[in-house]
Formats: structure tokens, C-alpha cells, sequence
């Protein structure tokens, strides 16, 4: 397992080769693996080293090299591009979330519990996203989702799936729906007022034409 002292020695010689040198090579560090992810201009290297060190590092084009949102941003050397603005957006986060309500139902009713316990979790995902947005925290990865209050979290925390078995399962979503209702009237009134009845029918399967 790496250490603090190891992970400042891999930063200032990171930072020590790109100073001095356009080709980047990482072997020398004992890297057993990596990948990339792309997030608009940028391409994001991943490296897992041999004691379990993950270094990230972003290549991104220079007029696009700057600070996202409000988070922290130092810079080593070179000149960014003016702070962009947060891209967050609540509609966008509302629709994923009545999306995985509606396949979270298909799912428990298909028997496919695992793809069903997904989109509940998913949905959990979605309200913390939602409710760190409102609060000014980071909605990505769960980032702001443990600066959180228990008022929020205790009800989101009754949504996680015990078992597989179809009743656990509906109990989950319903709790994961009550959840997201319960932050969309924290968001905005109107919105709630238009999903709230269509996703309690969905969640405890109560809809037109339901056996």
C-alpha cells in the first residue's frame, strides 16, 4: 500500500517531467495498468500502480485547459482558460431520476432482479446528485453526497437493496422513490407536483391496467 511521502515523491516527479519534457513516460514508475476516459475536450489517463497508487492525469487542449464550477483548481505553471461555469443541471438529473424509476418497475416485473437493483441504486445516485446541487456541493461521484444532511441521507439510506427477492426489491424502490419526491419539492414545487403521483404508481405498482 502506497504511502503519503511515496504519493508526493510520484506528484513532484510527474510535475518535474512535464516541465522538462513533451514525451511523457510512466513505465519507470510501475504502473500495471490504465485507461482512458474522455469528458468533452479532455482525455483522462488513469494508472494504477504497483502499490495501489491511482494517478490521474487530464490532456486537455490548451485554450481549454482551465477550472470547471466553483471546486479548487491550483495552478503549477502555464496560464488557464477564465473558470467555466458548473454544468450541473437539475432538469437533466430529474429526468435521469424518473428514468430509473420507470426501468427499476420494468425490471422487478421482468424477473431481473440484478438489473433491477441497479437502476434503485441509481436512483439513490440521482437524489444525492440533486440535493448536493441545491446545497452548492459537488454533484458528480458522490462527491458532496457525504457533506450531506441526515435528513436528506436517512430516508435516501431506507432505499438500499437487502436481497434479491422481488418484495425486497419493490420495498427498496418505493423507499428510493419517496426519497426522490421528497427532494424534487425541495427543488422546485411544480415539478414535484407533476411526477409525484406518477412515480408513487409506478413504485408500488398501482398504475392503470397493473394485475
Amino acid at each position: 500500500m502506497f504511502t503519503v511521502t511515496r504519493r508526493e515523491q510520484v506528484r513532484t516527479q510527474l510535475l518535474q517531467r512535464a516541465r522538462d519534457d513533451e514525451r511523457i513516460v510512466y513505465a519507470e514508475l510501475g504502473a500495471v495498468h490504465h485507461f482512458n476516459l474522455r469528458a468533452g475536450a479532455a482525455t483522462y489517463r488513469a494508472f494504477l500502480l504497483g502499490e495501489l497508487l491511482e494517478i490521474d492525469l487530464a490532456f486537455t487542449p490548451a485554450a481549454e485547459f482551465g477550472p470547471l464550477g466553483n471546486g479548487a483548481f491550483d495552478v503549477v505553471f502555464s496560464d488557464p482558460a477564465p473558470r467555466q461555469p458548473r454544468s450541473d443541471d437539475a432538469d437533466h438529473l430529474i429526468g435521469l431520476a424518473w428514468h430509473h424509476v420507470l426501468h427499476a418497475r420494468i425490471f422487478i416485473e421482468r424477473g431481473a432482479p440484478w438489473q433491477a437493483e441497479y437502476w434503485i441504486s441509481a436512483i439513490r445516485d440521482e437524489t444525492l446528485a440533486l440535493a448536493s446541487l441545491r446545497l452548492g456541493l459537488p454533484a458528480a461521484y458522490a462527491k458532496g453526497s457525504d457533506k450531506l444532511p441526515a435528513d436528506i441521507t436517512t430516508p435516501v439510506q431506507d432505499a438500499l437493496v437487502r436481497s434479491l427477492d422481488a418484495a425486497e426489491l419493490s420495498r427498496a424502490l418505493q423507499a428510493a422513490t419517496r426519497a426522490l419526491i421528497g427532494e424534487l419539492r425541495e427543488t422546485g414545487s411544480a415539478v414535484a407536483d407533476r411526477l409525484t403521483r406518477p412515480l408513487l404508481a409506478l413504485a408500488a405498482r398501482q398504475w392503470e391496467g397493473a394485475p
